[in-house]
């Protein structure tokens, strides 16, 4: 966001409708789309003197709290393969950008690189990762919660990989799950259900509800 608790935590570098100049630079904003939990929006860049216009997609994550983490991996990992799949191979490197630069952008350079890592050679290693990123900038990775969020998003896009569908392929995608599944004997349904079984939330949530006074409610 731009603002957190009264405090600015990025200036507006695009206009919010039609056409603003930066400098040297003109940027016109050609669309917007906001989600529940992220926006998307494109922009046409112009230099002046120059013939050349060129398009910039943005993605804005909306639902990650300053110091604080997201309660899910779920939203974060659908955003992370959004923007994945708007960047093709043979474009150019992704910007990333929060306030300060080192825990938000942190975790995001990390759950990239180990999702690559894990694509390509079936090992993580989160640990080395960070270290080598702050040998390069001072913090990366701010808070351990934020660390801890690393390992939690890492755990989830393993376990239970892309369980995102497009509307239009519900009904085959329901069909699919309904199917017996080779050498499990038990549906595609059953599996994920299993998985949900198996998550387990991490022990900082639920604190309280473990404390004496409150047992009882549980």
């Amino acid at each position: 966001r731009l603002e957190e608790k009264s405090r600015i935590k990025c200036d507006q570098y695009w206009p919010s409708r039609g056409t603003e100049t930066y400098g040297m630079t003109q940027v016109t904003l050609l669309d917007t789309i906001e989600l529940a939990t992220f926006c998307v929006r494109t922009f046409s860049l112009h230099k002046n003197g120059s013939s050349e216009k060129r398009e910039v997609r943005q993605f804005q994550f909306t639902a990650w709290p300053d110091h604080g983490v997201p309660e899910y991996p779920t939203p974060f990992l659908a955003f992370l393969r959004r923007v994945k799949t708007c960047n093709p191979p043979d474009a150019g490197p992704i910007i990333a950008h929060c306030s300060a630069g080192v825990g938000r952008t942190g975790c995001f350079i990390v759950i990239d690189a180990m999702l690559e890592r894990i694509k390509h050679e079936k090992t993580v290693d989160i640990y080395g990762h960070v270290t080598l990123m702050r040998s390069q900038r001072n913090y990366m990775v701010q808070t351990e919660d934020q660390y801890s969020f690393i390992h939690d998003a890492l755990l989830e896009a393993v376990a239970c990989g892309n369980t995102e569908v497009a509307a239009r392929s519900l009904y085959s995608y329901i069909q699919k799950l309904a199917q017996v599944e080779s050498g499990e004997h038990v549906t595609g349904m059953e599996l994920e259900f299993k998985r949900l079984a198996n998550s387990k939330a991490h022990t900082s949530r639920f604190i309280s509800a473990n404390l004496p006074c409150n047992k009882f409610k549980n």
